[in-house]
């Protein structure tokens, strides 16, 4: 029984690992296409730094 929990809540897990990857994909289109509408850079971490990408 109690490998039927562990594996249960691992799938729990990776299922709410999975919900909260799609929520900030989502988010960060919704972000991209409202700085594109707007006119304003998309900033985004490279190598190490913060970079302003032109919409």
């Amino acid at each position: 029984m109690k490998a039927t929990n562990a594996k249960l809540k691992r799938n729990d897990s990776a299922r709410d690992t999975q919900a909260a990857l799609r929520a900030l994909r989502r988010a960060a289109r919704k972000v991209h296409a409202e700085n594109r509408r707007l006119g304003l850079p998309v900033i985004v971490w490279k190598k190490g730094k913060t970079v302003a990408v032109p919409a």
